[in-house]
């Protein structure tokens, strides 16, 4: 299956076997990574080409201003200890993460209006004001299952995803439903999948992109059936809540919670 780093999409948000989510470092299908760009400066422009030396040349080439002055690489961001979202997401320029344990120094303050992902809690969709605490944005807002608010990491509560549809996950019709037990999206009505019963998204079943967990029917890409093949859990429409860990899984049929 796979997350991608830092996006609200509800196709792509699943946990891994340590229950932290994917896109925070061990995505399998990290599209769209806004860390690719280095953010390198173009050394200023001094007015026209330096003077020629005897040889002929035009002497060395001006230091680098992005890399401290004679190419050495780029000073390393020391990301705090208490950070628990993926390390390349700290100071990078990439926008204000929140929910990951410290604060950001992206983020303009550390309220929740200052939030821009909050992959840290686990948001699938929604407004990060859902997810962290509006005048601390390092901290999580706890989840209570039942009680009609989606917060935390829900992806519904009572009433199913707002505006999510089936073919959303990859699926070519059906109705998505909220379960009521774990506020994940239900998706056991949606159709067109790849096996009956399989819950997940189908990008997940089958290819080879490690072994999905909770999700209605053995996935191929498992070795057994056993709970401790597991390599993701947590995914939109399995049978635990976003970003679960893999302990939740039945021990000897791994499509199944325990």
């Amino acid at each position: 299956m796979g997350p991608s780093p830092q996006s609200p999409d509800l196709a792509t948000t699943g946990g891994s076997a340590d229950g932290s989510d994917p896109s925070d470092g061990g995505d399998k299908d990290a599209p769209l990574d806004p860390m690719n760009d280095d953010g390198g400066k173009d050394p200023p422009d001094d007015g026209g080409e330096p003077p020629a030396d005897d040889d002929g040349t035009t002497g060395d080439p001006p230091d680098d201003p992005t890399t401290g002055g004679s190419g050495e690489d780029p000073p390393s961001v020391d990301v705090p200890a208490t950070w628990t979202c993926d390390p390349t997401y700290y100071g990078a320029a990439d926008g204000c993460d929140c929910g990951c344990g410290a604060l950001d120094p992206d983020c303009a303050d550390a309220t929740a209006a200052a939030c821009e992902y909050c992959d840290g809690c686990g948001l699938v969709g929604g407004s990060c004001a859902e997810a962290v605490q509006a005048d601390d944005n390092t901290v999580c807002i706890p989840a209570d299952c039942g009680d009609g608010a989606v917060q935390g990491g829900e992806v519904c509560d009572g009433a199913p995803p707002k505006g999510a549809t089936c073919a959303d996950f990859g699926f070519t019709g059906g109705d998505v439903g909220c379960s009521a037990t774990t506020c994940n999206a239900d998706l056991s009505a949606c159709t067109g999948g790849p096996m009956p019963g399989w819950t997940c998204p189908p990008a997940y079943y089958g290819t080879a992109d490690g072994c999905d967990c909770g999700c209605g029917i053995v996935d191929p890409d498992c070795a057994d059936a056993n709970g401790g093949s597991c390599e993701y859990c947590g995914a939109i429409g399995s049978c635990m809540p976003i970003g679960a860990a893999c302990d939740t899984v039945d021990a000897t049929n791994n499509a199944l919670c325990g």
